[in-house]
């Protein structure tokens, strides 16, 4: 949920700085950084770290799945384990793995 997490890093940076912020200039920030609308600013040509693909040329989409990406049926067991052993520390500190 972008609000919640949203005020929780705005009540972190307000404690911190002893500073309020705006809630207008909050509510914009949350709403032009959705997935949604970066999509639509990438289709749009304003969304300069697009890739191309390197046997066609074409633009790939940098926004894809988003929300919708379950990495867990796109990506191979094999690979998935293997990351998980080379990155197992980094994965444990991030509360990725238990």
């Amino acid at each position: 949920d972008p609000d919640k997490e949203f005020a929780k890093i705005v009540k972190f940076l307000s404690s911190i700085l002893n500073i309020e912020f705006n809630k207008n200039i909050i509510t914009e920030a949350i709403k032009t950084s959705s997935f949604d609308n970066l999509k639509k600013l990438e289709k749009s040509g304003l969304f300069g770290e697009s890739v191309a693909d390197t046997k066609s040329g074409d633009k790939k989409d940098f926004f894809y799945l988003g929300p919708k990406n379950d990495w867990k049926k796109l990506l191979d067991n094999k690979i998935s384990k293997e990351i998980e052993q080379k990155f197992q520390n980094e994965m444990k500190e991030l509360k990725y793995l238990g």
